[in-house]
């Protein structure tokens, strides 16, 4: 599962805001990384560790929430295979975020 979204900041600078639950780690099963960035600046990087799958699944569904309601839009997602079958499961979150 991959999400960015994206905010236009008031003098003009994007902001992004990455999710996505590819592993750079093996230390626990359930995990997301988040990335984001202002405009040119560099990107940096919080990795969100969880005991279980639904776990995880609540803290993105809070995180796109809260994004949301910050004014944060969705720019891409790709949801694959495995979340229950939706491949557009981040539209969907986005969706229930309003």
């Amino acid at each position: 599962m991959m999400i960015t979204l994206y905010r236009k900041e008031a003098d003009g600078r994007l902001r992004y805001y990455n999710i996505h639950d590819h592993q750079l780690h093996l230390e626990k099963e359930w995990a997301f990384t988040v990335s984001y960035t202002v405009g040119d600046s560099s990107w940096r990087e919080a990795i969100r560790r969880f005991s279980s799958a639904g776990a995880m699944d609540s803290a993105i569904r809070t995180l796109l929430k809260r994004k949301r309601r910050e004014g944060y839009g969705l720019l891409y997602s790709f949801g694959g295979k495995g979340r229950g079958g939706e491949a557009d499961y981040a539209q969907n979150l986005m969706r229930e975020a309003t």
